[in-house]
């Protein structure tokens, strides 16, 4: 690590500034805080983690009702339930990430929750195909404050030999809120859809569907809440804000090992969230399952995956033991779900990026 490159694993503007190149910076153990604090901080951003993927993933339960509604094909459902969410997701998340550098990373979060929990209720509002394309982009631009964010937090809370295990647990909020998006979203269609139409407040009636997407944005708002109870911590000492040309200089410097993770988690997100998408509608259509049903078998599958926790293992693995953080092949081969991550780990360029415990 030079002094004027910026670091892989967080946000994309950090540079180092150390006393001697090569010598990373001094991260702040907990930023001053009680370790009780931090670990309820890291509940809180992963508790925002699973709500985001429940918000992310309650169309794909209604599949059927709003293709029969809007009259639109499984390729146009699949453009807003991908397309309208994925890039405006990635595109923003290069620009927030940016902002996470400059400004408040708790304000950024908090202001997303709120955002992307809007842009879900309203959803149920849509009255044609491009209002829903336009609420689900807002979907995406909201999550997308998320994570860039949430990283660069956990390293102000975590000391280094607990920061795995503090994005481990983080991490755990998508297993988790897959699962729970799918319960959660099969009772609540399952009791949105034996009452008919039902009044909320200053939004009007709503039935079916479109009730279903007001609720589950309602829900997610008390998160926002509980962010305002998270402080903001102090930037990691010795770095200092790059320049977009200085960290457009380090990608490309270091584009053989990221483009071997872009490709493992590209192709890795491109085949999980297809099939979180279209196996509820599968069980439907191939076996005659109603929505609950097929929410509850797939609900039970992920949340059981969530409880086993491998990010949770692979964490605690990584900081107990030096050999998996001196060694980039066994600190990525643990932590990856990919063989492109793994064959990032490979080139010797990684050993400069997994900092020594002290």
């Amino acid at each position: 690590m030079t002094n004027s490159t910026a670091t892989a694993g967080g946000t994309a503007g950090s540079t180092a500034t150390a006393s001697s190149p090569g010598t990373p910076p001094t991260v702040p153990a907990t930023g001053g805080f009680k370790a009780a604090y931090a670990w309820f901080v890291v509940a809180v951003l992963a508790l925002a983690n699973c709500v985001s993927f429940i918000d992310r993933l309650i169309l794909s339960l209604l599949v059927q009702p709003i293709k029969a509604e809007l009259g639109i094909s499984d390729t146009a459902f699949s453009l807003l339930a991908g397309a309208a969410f994925a890039i405006f997701y990635c595109g923003m998340g290069l620009i927030i990430a940016r902002w996470a550098d400059r400004y408040s990373r708790k304000w950024i979060i908090t202001s997303g929750v709120t955002l992307w929990c809007a842009m879900t209720a309203l959803s149920g509002t849509a009255r044609s195909y491009a209002q829903l394309f336009l609420f689900r982009i807002g979907v995406g631009v909201g999550e997308a404050t998320l994570s860039p964010s949430a990283y660069s937090m956990l390293a102000g809370y975590s000391p280094p030999r607990r920061l795995a295990l503090a994005i481990g647990l983080f991490s755990a909020g998508v297993t988790a809120g897959t699962g729970i998006a799918y319960l959660l979203g099969g009772a609540v269609i399952g009791w949105v859809f034996a009452q008919g139409e039902v009044a909320i407040p200053l939004l009007g009636e709503f039935a079916g569907w479109r009730l279903v997407m007001v609720l589950i944005g309602l829900m997610g708002l008390p998160v926002a809440l509980l962010m305002l109870l998270v402080r903001e911590p102090p930037r990691a000492a010795g770095f200092a804000r790059a320049s977009s040309s200085e960290v457009w200089s380090y990608f490309r410097q270091h584009l053989p090992r990221y483009a071997y993770v872009f490709a493992g988690y590209g192709t890795t997100s491109i085949t999980a969230f297809a099939v979180m998408t279209w196996t509820p509608a599968l069980y439907q259509r191939q076996y005659g399952a109603s929505i609950p049903e097929a929410a509850t078998v797939l609900g039970t599958v992920a949340l059981l995956g969530g409880l086993l926790a491998p990010s949770l293992a692979a964490g605690s693995l990584i900081d107990s033991s030096r050999v998996a953080i001196r060694t980039p092949n066994c600190a990525c081969s643990a932590a990856a779900d990919s063989v492109f991550c793994s064959r990032a780990s490979w080139r010797p360029s990684c050993r400069a990026c997994i900092p020594t415990r002290p």
